[in-house]
């Protein structure tokens, strides 16, 4: 959206916005840190863009009148944006609905954001059911199914139905948008918008030097790090495997270490194959700031089977790190192969293998695609995400 337009936006609309973000969860995952970065650089305002006041819901396990305190509630707390937290005894509980219709009446606001399943659900239901007046418009923000189970596959299946009735669905990457074209969400109300990243002070040597010491890693051995949960579809066992079978051909003076950073159901399973390789193999379990581990990495590797806009990946971007990732998703639409990163078949062990073997050998080649990386996340900037949402909420209040 460029001058002009903001300007007719805001004599087209008004100066200020009421928007209410329904998401779930306990702590800021991947799906919620572009909202609250959205919400801190939206609601100044000015040069033509409406100031947005952006509100939360969420839900809340509960026993009697105590709201528990988790991450996600603090974080809004400290980034000054108002949560109203519905109180729930139970998954699924129904009691949500009319709750959620006496928050969205308060609020008036001008638009109703969904995030995640259940969140598409229960307004879906709310307006179905509870005759809740429709006087706001819906954008629904829809981050990609795992499939990771049957109770995810059944909640998905749900999902289908609720994101055939908001005013626009919101997705992260053209192969998602074409899923949810063939799941039934009418392709005009599609828009793909990937995730953005704020940009961030490099570590100091001192720091840097600090984690190789705490992590145990030779001053002179190279690093390969991944970052993410370890679930089936994330890849890791891929990655595992492939590290294994070139330790095995490596040239014993190409002491690299592989370091794992995440967790889930996918660990101990990872674990138990890499127990023969020692400390060659490293897992760090979850980490509050990732940030500075991409700066004792040479190599980063996303070895999804299944990835939207990954914000993993524009980090590694961000710190200018050599970057072998699947072509998967929005991965193709964020780095372009052999020039801002090597990008391999998913699931293809022997690919990975290659690539790390080029990659750990060749220096120069680590820094040219490390720079060329760097060049690229500019368009993936707070700025840019903020026009987009922006340009939308213009498209879906000013509609007949």
């Amino acid at each position: 959206m460029n001058q002009t337009e903001f300007s007719n936006y805001s004599a087209s609309v008004r100066s200020s916005m009421r928007v209410l973000s329904i998401v779930e969860g306990t702590w800021v995952t991947g799906p919620i840190k572009p909202l609250m970065m959205f919400a801190g650089l939206a609601r100044r305002g000015g040069n033509g863009r409406p100031a947005v006041d952006l509100s939360l819901v969420t839900t809340a396990r509960t026993k009697g009148t105590q709201i528990p305190s988790n991450l996600l509630l603090t974080a809004a707390a400290e980034a000054a944006i108002h949560v109203d937290v519905l109180r729930e005894r139970r998954a699924w509980d129904l009691r949500v609905l009319t709750q959620l219709c006496r928050v969205i009446e308060l609020h008036q606001p001008d638009v109703v954001e969904t995030h995640q399943v259940k969140c598409h659900f229960i307004l879906a239901q709310a307006l179905l059911w509870r005759r809740l007046r429709k006087n706001f418009s819906w954008i629904a923000y829809h981050h990609g199914y795992t499939k990771a189970s049957v109770k995810l596959r059944l909640y998905e299946s749900l999902d289908r139905w609720s994101l055939r009735r908001p005013d626009r669905v919101v997705t992260v990457c053209k192969p998602f948008a074409a899923e949810l074209v063939r799941n039934g969400t009418p392709s005009n109300r599609v828009a793909v918008i990937p995730n953005a990243i704020e940009s961030r002070p490099k570590p100091s040597d001192a720091e840097i030097a600090a984690l190789r010491q705490q992590w145990r890693l030779d001053a002179e051995g190279g690093v390969i790090l991944s970052v993410g949960r370890l679930s089936r579809e994330k890849g890791h066992i891929d990655l595992v495997t492939a590290f294994k079978q070139w330790l095995a051909v490596s040239p014993p003076q190409q002491r690299f270490t592989l370091l794992l950073v995440g967790d889930g159901p996918d660990r101990e399973r990872l674990e138990r194959m890499a127990a023969d390789l020692g400390d060659r193999v490293r897992f760090l379990g979850h980490q509050t700031d990732v940030w500075p581990l991409y700066f004792i990495a040479d190599i980063f590797v996303l070895p999804s089977h299944s990835e939207g806009s990954p914000l993993v990946l524009l980090e590694a971007m961000a710190a200018q790190r050599a970057i072998v990732a699947t072509a998967v998703g929005g991965t193709p639409e964020t780095v372009e192969n052999d020039v801002s990163a090597m990008l391999v078949p998913p699931r293809d062990i022997e690919q990975l293998k290659v690539a790390l073997t080029q990659l750990s050998g060749d220096r120069d080649r680590r820094a040219r695609l490390g720079r060329s990386a760097f060049g690229a996340v500019e368009r993936f900037s707070p700025e840019a995400y903020r026009d987009r949402i922006l340009t939308l909420y213009r498209e879906v209040t000013i509609e007949p």
